[in-house]
């Protein structure tokens, strides 16, 4: 996808606006080819876009002002990935422990325990795919036992921590209880769209790397005219 190229002439996007969104839409990566972030979905640039750029501007300048650097009139003008990367990445990983450790993972499901993780793909503040490019590497180090006690479920539609036009309200509290509890792993789950308390929308949640797709008969608003897939 290329919003230079792929966009509607109607929409009367910019060169700079179209370049701004195949950059969020960018994976992040060093010199040396290593990603560092991945880039956006396709469902990110809703209207809650504009809310989102300005605090990416505030949390971002905040961050590298008073956290990383402790420099309070220091300007983004001259920032590059490549020049600051180690000292993000030592801050947060190593000073604050801000990551989740593929190795602690691991060994928090050797002993039983279980992982359920939902993301909105609609999400604006935080990358989906790069919740996925995690938990891939998480599945790739942990084998067989991630298959067993860990689920991803990535909502369509669903921005962050809920809302968007997708189905974003279900209970993994009760879920995570049953499948503790009572060994009942959550592979069945169904998340609804409520307006005004009414359900409108269905979606069935399905495990990662699968995603709900249309049968292509019947009401498109309920979860059973929908099938997981890859």
């Amino acid at each position: 996808f290329d919003p230079a190229k792929d966009v509607p002439v109607a929409l009367g996007l910019t060169p700079a606006q179209a370049a701004a969104i195949k950059s969020l839409m960018s994976d992040i990566e060093l010199a040396n080819g290593a990603t560092v972030y991945s880039g956006y979905g396709y469902g990110f640039g809703d209207k809650s876009m504009k809310f989102s750029s300005k605090l990416y501007e505030f949390l971002g300048l905040g961050y590298m002002r008073y956290i990383v650097l402790n420099e309070p009139k220091w300007e983004a003008a001259n920032f590059t990935v490549e020049a600051y990367f180690e000292r993000i990445r030592s801050i947060l990983e190593d000073k604050y422990q801000f990551d989740a450790e593929t190795a602690g993972l691991k060994q928090f499901m050797d002993s039983g325990k279980k992982i359920l993780v939902w993301h909105g793909s609609d999400d604006t503040i935080d990358s989906h795919r790069d919740t996925i490019r995690k938990w891939d590497e998480l599945e790739s180090a942990a084998g067989a036992i991630a298959r067993q006690n860990a689920r991803l479920f990535i909502l369509p539609g669903v921005q962050h921590c809920g809302g968007g036009a997708g189905a974003d309200t279900f209970d993994p509290f009760t879920a995570m209880m049953n499948w503790v509890e009572k060994g009942v792993a959550p592979d069945g789950l169904v998340a609804t769209k409520l307006v005004d308390g009414v359900p409108v929308t269905s979606r069935p949640l399905c495990r990662h790397p699968s995603y709900p797709r249309y049968r292509g008969a019947g009401d498109i608003n309920l979860a059973e005219n929908y099938r997981c897939t890859q």
